[in-house]
């Protein structure tokens, strides 16, 4: 049995041989958890697989290239958070994305960063959702958009634990801006324009039909923070015959 530890949130005292600093242990509680786990840039791939459909045609997403730089930047760390983890007192009852992925870049000829915290979403299909009655209330696409404003909230909160002041980590003296992205990885799609129910939708769809050109590609999300946060969205599709869709890192930084 391990012996009790006194807790600290900040230690000032001196001769403290056997502490336990909260937030530094609660980081290595979500690691061997497996919440939270830092991904190797030498590794070949990452692999996201679908767990929730009993048959889907889309099972795997593989991200290739994790080591990627251009002229202008350079990935320098990878995170992978695996929300859908059952953790009590730590998971949420809302919907969230399968995983994020925070994706650290560091610009070349600046002392800046950015984060850009990709959530990703696999779906087989793309389809009306309807009543008992047989008629359309809403979409996939509607679902998706309350599984990336959950998602957001609860990345707030997770983002809140790392101290990015830290010298050690010499992000004290730089920015690290932050930039959400929606992926949804879809092996065919069954919505019409006429299926669209409200405006986000609307906007969710002329997303996805290319409609929206010269522009951003920007969802707003109501979040803890902002009734009119933003993130950035863009489908995948394009999946072979062992039902997975393979792409780049680079081109989940759009």
């Amino acid at each position: 049995m391990s012996k009790a530890r006194n807790k600290f949130l900040i230690i000032n005292e001196e001769n403290v041989n056997d502490h336990f600093l909260v937030r530094n242990e609660f980081h290595k509680a979500l690691a061997k958890e497996k919440l939270i786990e830092e991904i190797s840039l030498d590794d070949e791939l990452i692999e996201i697989n679908e767990k929730r459909e009993r048959t889907p045609n889309l099972k795997q997403v593989k991200i290739t290239e994790l080591n990627y730089a251009n002229e202008k930047f350079k990935i320098e760390k990878i995170w992978r958070i695996n929300l859908e983890e059952e953790i009590f007192g730590i998971s949420t009852s809302g919907k969230t994305t399968e995983i994020a992925l925070l994706v650290l870049q560091k610009y070349l000829e600046s002392n800046s960063y950015r984060l850009n915290i990709i959530l990703v979403e696999l779906k087989s299909s793309l389809q009306p959702r309807k009543s008992k009655s047989g008629k359309i209330i809403s979409s996939s696409l509607d679902e998706i958009h309350e599984k990336f404003r959950d998602t957001m909230n609860r990345m707030y909160m997770l983002l809140t634990l790392n101290n990015y002041g830290n010298p050690d980590k010499n992000y004290n003296r730089s920015s690290i801006h932050i930039d959400f992205k929606g992926a949804i990885f879809y092996d065919r799609n069954e919505i019409k324009e006429a299926d669209i129910r409200n405006d986000n939708e609307q906007t969710f769809y002329d997303i996805f039909e290319g409609k929206i050109e010269g522009k951003r590609n920007l969802l707003t999300c109501s979040t803890i923070l902002s009734d009119n946060d933003k993130t950035k969205v863009k489908f995948f599709n394009g999946m072979d015959n062992q039902g997975s869709i393979t792409v780049k890192i680079e081109d989940l930084l759009f």
